[in-house]
């Protein structure tokens, strides 16, 4: 120990070669340590979704919830021909918001958050986008939105024999539980 000392003093760059060096490791592991893996948000597209995670009355209560969220948030259009027009035969349904009756579109997918998927503040329902925009007939999935904006893509991938419905951003990263917390408080 006394000579490797010696030595660093008759030579500083070695010294400072070593300083930063053990710097660099004690980031290295501080950053492997602190790291946690993101929480993926849950994506609910088809009823055999929720049912993976949560039992028939939860999923009730889920799609209950969403659809008082979308009343509020979605498109509104006093004729449903009006709405088709605009997002496709069969595309819209009814909705009734403090007392009022229009047509919106459909529900195509909930975003929930996994630690609170009960709560409506945890969770966001997306509609795929008027035909002009949302880009469905691609191999890329279906561009759904959330108060009038783009915010993913969602698309149907087959595992295991099953289909899974996955929903990425704009980016092509997976939506996280911070990100459905992050747009319900906008």
């Amino acid at each position: 120990m006394h000579t490797a000392i010696h030595y660093c003093r008759q030579n500083p760059g070695i010294a400072a070669f070593l300083a930063g060096l053990t710097f660099c490791v004690i980031i290295l592991l501080f950053t492997v340590i602190t790291y946690t893996k993101p929480d993926f948000a849950l994506v609910l597209a088809t009823p055999q979704d929720c049912l993976r995670t949560s039992d028939a009355a939860s999923c009730r209560a889920v799609v209950e919830n969403a659809l008082k969220i979308h009343a509020r948030f979605a498109p509104r259009f006093a004729d449903p021909t009006l709405c088709e027009l605009q997002f496709g035969q069969g595309e819209c349904r009814e909705v009734t918001w403090a007392g009022a009756a229009y047509f919106a579109p459909k529900i195509a997918v909930i975003v929930a958050a996994r630690d609170s998927m009960s709560d409506p503040k945890s969770m966001v329902p997306l509609y795929v986008g008027p035909r002009a925009a949302s880009g469905r007939d691609t191999q890329a999935g279906a561009r759904v939105f959330y108060r009038g904006r783009a915010v993913g893509v969602l698309r149907s991938k087959r595992f295991a024999g099953a289909d899974i419905s996955m929903l990425v951003d704009l980016k092509g990263q997976a939506l996280t539980n911070e990100w459905v917390r992050k747009k319900r408080q906008s």
